[in-house]
């Protein structure tokens, strides 16, 4: 089964770590995101390494990181990219090529339903992840866990915070007290 987790990394890291390790900034896209992955900014949301050894067929991709992603670009002979969009372009052109059974999005602002909706390969599983506030206009209909599709399934729209993996009692009194202070 393929997983693909697609991240985003704050600009400010990513420029302090291409200064520290020049040297990858041409590397193979895959030796970058290793070695994105081995310097664990982000660990605690990184899921990737730990589906390998479970089996799985796990990718990981830092969308917004230029250099990684550019070198991607090279590697599959992509060329035709606007430079306003390149994020979203090329992990388009990547979810297309992997062919991902399960789709771990760690920015559901960015990768929203509309991303998901220009995809021509549909994720049997599509996941998204955001910890922070998730402003009331945001299109994300579809990141949820269900079947390939292009139309909403009912009854999954996000209409409340959702705690996951956290007992219903704290779960409660979370959702209480952020409703209070809108964080």
């Amino acid at each position: 089964m393929k997983f693909l987790q697609i991240h985003t990394f704050y600009r400010r890291y990513q420029n302090e770590f291409y200064r520290r390790k020049q040297h990858l900034a041409q590397a193979p896209f895959h030796e970058q995101t290793k070695a994105l992955v081995e310097n664990g900014f982000g660990a605690g949301h990184l899921f990737s390494p730990y589906m390998r050894e479970l089996g799985y067929d796990a990718q990981f991709i830092v969308a917004n990181c230029p250099q990684a992603q550019a070198q991607w670009a090279r590697e599959h002979n992509i060329s035709t990219v606007t430079p306003q969009n390149w994020t979203l372009e090329i992990a388009r052109h990547q979810v297309e090529a992997l062919k991902p059974d399960i789709l771990f999005l760690r920015n559901p602002l960015t990768f929203d339903s509309h991303f998901l909706r220009s995809l021509v390969w549909k994720p049997a599983v599509i996941i998204g992840w955001q910890a922070a506030a998730i402003p009331s206009n945001t299109d994300i209909q579809f990141i949820i866990c269900g079947r390939r599709s292009t139309k909403p399934m009912p009854g999954f729209l996000l209409k409340r915070r959702r705690c996951p993996g956290v007992w219903p009692m704290l779960s409660r009194i979370i959702e209480s007290r952020s409703k209070k202070s809108n964080c």
